[in-house]
């Protein structure tokens, strides 16, 4: 497991004086709303979120290996909401709402705004929460699993190639 942080939320209380200081460091930001200031740090996303209901900046990490990084966490005890992004694609074969059910498995929004209250009544509502990482993990172990998957890559390689893997 290899994470990579890519992007970070940092709550303000004052977004002017914030967006002053940050805009010294980085340059002008590329959105600038009164609920989001985002900047590209090189590559890097530092977002500027004000009346955040934190105790500090979130992280955001990418990993090299979703699944083995899942399977770590999972065996862990690790339990958390997904919070994604809505897509076009994905209702599409492998995306996200095809593996978790938007609303039932996982957290969705469409804009940073959408996404500041989505945050604020999944950290509201305990039970919710857990509710929602429950039934995410008993679907990522019941049908996500690596021993799942090998199963499923190989019944369609039976089915495409008429006899199976020998």
């Amino acid at each position: 497991m290899s994470p990579t942080i890519q992007s970070m939320v940092v709550p303000v209380s004052d977004i002017d004086a914030a967006k002053a200081v940050y805009t010294a460091l980085y340059g002008a930001p590329h959105t600038d709303t009164p609920y989001y200031v985002g900047f590209n740090a090189n590559g890097f996303e530092v977002s500027l979120a004000p009346n955040e209901q934190t105790d500090g900046p979130v992280a955001y990490a990418d990993v090299d290996d979703l699944d083995g990084t899942r399977e770590a966490l999972l065996a862990a005890g690790a339990g958390a909401v997904l919070l994604w992004r809505s897509h076009l694609l994905d209702d599409r074969p492998g995306g996200l709402a095809t593996l978790l059910k938007p609303g039932d498995e996982m957290a969705t929004f469409s804009t940073a705004r959408e996404m500041i209250q989505t945050v604020k009544t999944m950290l509201a509502d305990e039970n919710a929460r857990q509710m929602i990482a429950e039934r995410a993990i008993q679907r990522c172990r019941a049908e996500h699993s690596p021993a799942t998957r090998l199963q499923t890559l190989k019944s369609v390689l039976g089915s495409s190639s008429g006899g199976g893997p020998k």
